[in-house]
């Protein structure tokens, strides 16, 4: 604490000079004209905001430390909260105090009401207490619900709903006309430090001791995603940006940062599939809104428009190796409905089409694949059928693979490209030799209990293994030249295998689970990698490493995308994936 404010724009900052110990509250005036702040040294300052430049004195009244300063909407007034509990309220125009309220207990934190008629404060005696912004006179009985001391408050742009956030780890959503809790919202770990409302009123963000900031929906009271992390010390105050696109926080770590607030926000649907591209940057989805998207893996923003054509639900997308390209599969899971039944080759550019759809299928597209020359697509059916397609051309190569006897869920070619793989829902896998189009090598029938519906499959890096996932929630390897189990089947998860893909290094597998839980896997030795990672709240639906080993993506019925991180334990060669916080920057403030 250097007893200084800095005032920060992308490229510099400004220090403002003038309190003689540590401030504990700035606020900029609606104007944005001038910046109040408010010190342990007893006094609030006002500032030019654009000079640096004090304006008049320093307020002096209060008689201890000043816990928060806050603007009335018309910047004429500032209000003032202390140690020594009581609230003031300044002209800024004179430096006189309005008025001056003593408490029984000292309030933590001030607000005005958007009228600028009310003033709001958050009271020791865990009660949310309302003012007379003119007067001073309290209005109403306190706000009474919190068991802890209550620490923030913030009103809605609505008008007529105030939230606050306590020492009892909870936030309340208040009616402010008949002062009952409308909502309590749960889920941080400790003390609720700092709250506030999006412009439009119809999310809160939180922050609290835990180092977690959360987002949650005003009207249901739900959490939406889950906790950004990365602050090593308690949050100490959280915003919207003025686009509601990004979060700023403050921590006692002495860092400021800036998050984005939506990552992956745009489809309407489950999120059936899921791929990076070979370099990393970006992921590739297809939902059931019937389009696919392209995203920055590190920003978790769109990049262009969302590739339309489809008329109905996109099953399975897969990026080109030299990442120009992307191929979707779609159709209809519902017998009933016919669907596009179609194969779709995209440029990621310009997300157009290239070409006319590719026909053929008599069912749902249900998985598709590049070839690793980048050359040929291939397409597993509904229909029990594989096709192959020449990915420039459109055109269909050989005959019709035929040999399942039921819906073929998934394809995956061989690292060196000389084999297909296609896992069946009659809990087949046949591998076929790409250059005859014949069937080389058939699995029999699956061993030791795996005697379910395949849902997944996939290649090991070298092209020695293949792991599959099934419907009875078993994962299992095989060897690819022998046809044999490895091992025993893998157990886990609780409800039906989803996803499943190994690591670049082939060292891990991951698999993913209606169980709304991921697992990793040891690939060597087939034991289970520290404990299932929960996430989406939905069913996981898809699943992807990058290429250097370091993210993981996965996405789930929820529509939801979650991105999540390699963590290394200090000192081990142990690791584990913590879920991303999408993170835009960080200031350092020390």
């Amino acid at each position: 604490m250097d007893n200084s404010i800095k005032i920060w724009n992308t490229s510099s900052s400004r220090r403002l000079i003038g309190h003689s110990a540590p401030i504990a509250s700035v606020a900029f005036s609606p104007d944005g004209k001038r910046i109040a702040s408010g010190s342990w040294d007893h006094t609030v300052i006002i500032w030019d905001a654009f000079t640096g430049a004090m304006v008049g004195k320093p307020y002096k009244g209060h008689e201890h430390r000043v816990t928060c300063v806050a603007f009335i909407p018309d910047s004429r007034c500032v209000a003032s909260a202390s140690l020594d509990r009581t609230v003031q309220l300044w002209d800024t125009e004179n430096g006189d105090a309005v008025w001056t309220i003593n408490q029984a207990a000292f309030i933590h934190y001030v607000t005005s009401s958007p009228d600028g008629r009310r003033i709001f404060g958050a009271s020791l005696d865990q009660t949310v207490r309302v003012w007379d912004a003119a007067t001073g006179v309290p209005i109403g009985q306190p706000f009474k619900g919190h068991t802890g001391s209550v620490i923030c408050v913030a009103f809605s742009p609505l008008e007529n709903r105030v939230v606050s956030g306590s020492m009892d780890g909870s936030i309340r959503l208040w009616d402010t006309v008949t002062g009952q809790s409308s909502k309590t919202f749960l889920g941080h770990g400790g003390a609720v430090t700092s709250v506030a409302f999006s412009r439009d009123g119809k999310h809160i963000v939180s922050g609290s001791v835990d180092q977690a900031i959360r987002i949650w929906e005003t009207d249901s009271g739900e959490a939406v995603g889950f906790p950004f992390t990365g602050h090593t010390g308690s949050i100490t105050s959280v915003i919207f940006s003025p686009n509601e696109s990004d979060i700023v926080s403050s921590s006692i770590d002495g860092s400021i940062k800036w998050w984005r607030a939506y990552p992956f926000v745009g489809h309407q649907g489950s999120i059936n599939s899921i791929a990076f591209s070979l370099n990393g940057k970006r992921v590739v989805t297809g939902s059931d809104d019937m389009t696919i998207r392209v995203w920055d893996a590190e920003t978790g923003e769109a990049v262009g428009k969302p590739l339309k054509g489809h008329t109905s639900p996109v099953l399975s997308v897969a990026y080109s190796p030299y990442q120009e390209h992307v191929v979707s599969g779609s159709g209809s899971v519902d017998r009933t409905i016919r669907g596009d039944r179609t194969v779709r080759i995209w440029n990621v550019e310009t997300g157009e089409a290239i070409g006319k759809p590719l026909k053929g299928h008599k069912d749902a597209v249900n998985s598709v694949a590049f070839s690793p020359d980048g050359e040929c697509v291939a397409s597993g059916s509904g229909d029990r059928t594989i096709r192959l397609w020449n990915a420039k051309s459109g055109e269909a190569l050989g005959e019709v693979l035929t040999g399942h006897q039921s819906s073929v869920f998934s394809v995956a070619y061989s690292p060196n490209g000389k084999r297909l793989l296609s896992a069946s829902w009659d809990g087949s896998i046949l591998a076929w030799d790409i250059v005859g189009a014949e069937t080389s090598t058939v699995f029999g029938k699956p061993l030791c209990g795996h005697v379910s519906q395949v849902s997944s499959i996939a290649y090991s890096p070298d092209g020695t293994r293949v792991v599959l996932g099934s419907e009875n929630g078993v994962v299992q390897l095989w060897d690819i030249e022998t046809g044999h189990a490895i091992g025993e089947p893998l157990e886990g998860h609780r409800l039906p295998v989803t996803c499943v893909a190994f690591s670049p290094d082939g060292t891990r597998m991951v698999s993913g689970s209606e169980d709304q839980t991921i697992q990793e896997w040891d690939a060597v030795t087939g034991g289970p990698i520290g404990t299932s990672m929960e996430s989406h709240g939905g069913k996981i639906l898809s699943i992807a490493i990058s290429p250097d080993g370091k993210q993981m993506v996965s996405g789930s019925q929820t529509g939801h995308i979650e991105v999540w991180d390699i963590v290394k334990s200090r000192g081990s060669l142990s690791a584990g994936w913590r879920r991303r916080s999408f993170c835009v920057r960080t200031i350092d403030t020390r």
